[in-house]
């Protein structure tokens, strides 16, 4: 346990400070399952934080586990900063030059079905909103 310090059990880094200058730092990150790509034996993740949002790739390894995590979870990944390729960089965000590639996976909260999507806008029909206030408060 580290009571002593919560945010280095947490994090080491926000989803929004790392950069290129980080490469191939091992970093801890906490936040929120914004996105998940699967694109065969390997998935992408955008985790987000208050702070921002970081690509995370998950290899072979933690595949199935991975896989089950729905969006709006709550993980901590550990791993390693990497540079993205250069076809690759998102150069819209900030954190686009690089992404983390996890070692380990710890899900904190997994999240239920939601009614509609939280962090982007999905046109849900304004009484499916009201009815479900909480999800967006």
């Amino acid at each position: 346990m580290c009571a002593a310090k919560l945010t280095s059990c947490f994090r080491t880094h926000s989803c929004g400070e790392l950069r290129a200058t980080d490469n191939g730092a091992d970093v801890t990150l906490s936040g929120w399952v914004q996105r998940v790509r699967d694109h065969g034996g390997i998935i992408f993740v955008d985790l987000r934080d208050n702070y921002g949002l970081t690509q995370v790739l998950f290899g072979q390894e933690l595949h199935a586990k991975i896989s089950s995590v729905r969006v709006e979870s709550v993980i901590t990944v550990e791993g390693k900063v990497v540079p993205r390729a250069g076809d690759n960089r998102n150069d819209s965000l900030p954190t686009g030059a690089i992404e983390v590639r996890a070692n380990t996976l710890k899900v904190q909260s997994q999240a239920e079905v939601l009614p509609f999507q939280v962090a982007e806008d999905d046109n849900a029909p304004e009484a499916a909103r009201l009815k479900h206030r909480f999800v967006e408060l």
